[in-house]
């Protein structure tokens, strides 16, 4: 009758056997009468082991009875360290694709890759920055993605996971970005002359999911360029900015750098 086994397995310099007590001790009964015991993943990847993700696990047995032990088991191996792959990381915006509807953005690998490629990518999000996200898309072949039809105004927030033959990995960090982008054109002025003055009258337009900070009022000079009269139609003043409105005496505009006749 076996009485005990010997269980070792192979470190990382493909020449040394080491036993595991704490798991695989074939002195254990239970060890020796199901003839098998299982070691954490997390394990063989430390000391003093080090095998590497990807790295074929190669394991010895020597049984033993009341009269001794048998000859070492010649080592066989058929288990391959093979895990999830670590999340994405490094989340960039890309704001060459950004407008008021879309938000796109890239990222890369992991450090590890879990022993197996990585060949597709989740993402999630949601726009209230809650925990719980919905699906946005799944088996992406590619490392970025541009999110559209989104609402201006409105934060939303992405995690990306990466997916291998043994699994998806976790949640990477999460990245956010404001739906925006800049202001629709505005529609033409209209101005009028009231006295002597000009005045210039303007609508607002689209702000394209980020507030209006100043306006740009531009007027054309006799030479066909256009300029700033910062006076009185500074677009960045408050009474300007608000009431979408500004004048001007005439007379500014018979002199340079305007010179109209």
């Amino acid at each position: 009758m076996i009485t005990s086994y010997t269980i070792t397995i192979r470190q990382s310099d493909n020449v040394t056997f080491t036993e595991t007590l704490t798991d695989c001790d074939g002195r254990n009964a239970a060890i020796v009468s199901s003839t098998s015991c299982q070691v954490p993943i997390t394990k063989l990847r430390t000391a003093p082991y080090n095998l590497p993700w990807g790295a074929s696990i190669f394991a010895k047995v020597v049984a033993t009875n009341y009269y001794g032990s048998s000859a070492v088991s010649d080592p066989v191996n058929g288990a391959i360290i093979l895990t999830i792959p670590d999340a994405p990381k490094g989340i960039i915006e890309n704001y060459s694709l950004k407008s008021g509807t879309t938000i796109s953005f890239a990222w890369i690998n992991g450090d590890k890759d879990g022993g197996a490629p990585v060949d597709t990518y989740n993402i999630r999000y949601n726009s209230d920055g809650s925990n719980v996200y919905a699906p946005l898309v799944a088996g992406l072949p590619v490392k970025s993605y541009t999110a559209s039809n989104l609402t201006p105004g409105v934060t939303y927030y992405f995690v990306v996971t990466s997916t291998n033959v043994f699994g998806t990995s976790l949640d990477s960090a999460v990245f956010s970005s404001l739906c925006a982008w800049v202001p629709f054109k505005p529609d033409p002025p209209t101005t009028s002359v009231i006295g002597n003055r000009l005045q210039i009258i303007w609508t607002a337009p689209f702000n394209n999911g980020s507030p209006l900070t100043k306006y740009r009022i531009l007027i054309k000079q006799a030479d066909g360029g256009f300029s700033q009269y910062l006076t009185s139609c500074d677009g960045a003043s408050e009474t300007t900015f608000t009431t979408t409105a500004c004048s001007l005496p005439l007379s500014a505009l018979t002199s340079a750098p305007y010179s109209l006749i």
